[in-house]
């Protein structure tokens, strides 16, 4: 009796572990698949389909895709084992920004050079407006310092845009830049 006891132990013991295993390969086939998919999507030579891709990895932890959109922002060809040479920068405007917006939802500060080149060389404003939002989610000691250093934007929606990434670090800096922005309407 006791020993039927230990042996249905055991058993339940093995199984447990069994189980276990069983379900973390599962969960690193599927983060793999997911992640394989996201790079299908980032690639497409639609641009509808590179937004989508975008879209998907904002709410997945998916790195290589994270640093295919940030190899692509800063026009190298990417690192990311699979991805396409011939593929290049990104050229279309609302798929940078989509990346942008990606990135910044990664919370990856690893990232905020590649945001911090956007916010330098991107001559798409709506880009750059997403750039100071990602920037001040990445990392907000480097998005204050960079944010100081660099002038006050002639473009209002730019200036709302950075006024809003001081929000969202519960800084009221730029309070008055974004009611000005909702009293004119602009």
């Amino acid at each position: 009796m006791y020993a039927t006891r230990i042996r249905v132990g055991v058993l339940i013991g093995l199984a447990s572990v069994v189980l276990v295993v069983a379900l973390s390969y599962a969960g690193a086939l599927l983060a793999t698949g997911s992640e394989r998919e996201a790079l299908r999507l980032l690639m497409s030579h639609d641009v509808e389909t590179r937004k989508q891709g975008a879209s998907l990895v904002t709410h997945a932890s998916v790195p290589n895709a994270w640093q295919y959109m940030a190899d692509s922002l800063l026009g190298r060809s990417s690192s990311v084992s699979g991805a396409d040479p011939s593929m290049g920068p990104e050229l279309d405007a609302g798929v940078r920004e989509s990346f942008v917006y990606a990135l910044g939802r990664s919370a990856r500060a690893c990232f905020f050079d590649a945001i911090a080149t956007v916010l330098q060389t991107e001559s798409d404003p709506h880009v750059r407006i997403a750039a100071w939002t990602a920037a001040a989610r990445l990392a907000a000691d480097r998005f204050r310092q960079l944010a100081s250093d660099t002038p006050p934007p002639e473009d209002a929606w730019e200036r709302a845009a950075r006024a809003a990434a001081w929000l969202e670090l519960a800084d009221m800096r730029g309070v008055t830049d974004l009611l000005r922005a909702a009293a004119e309407g602009t």
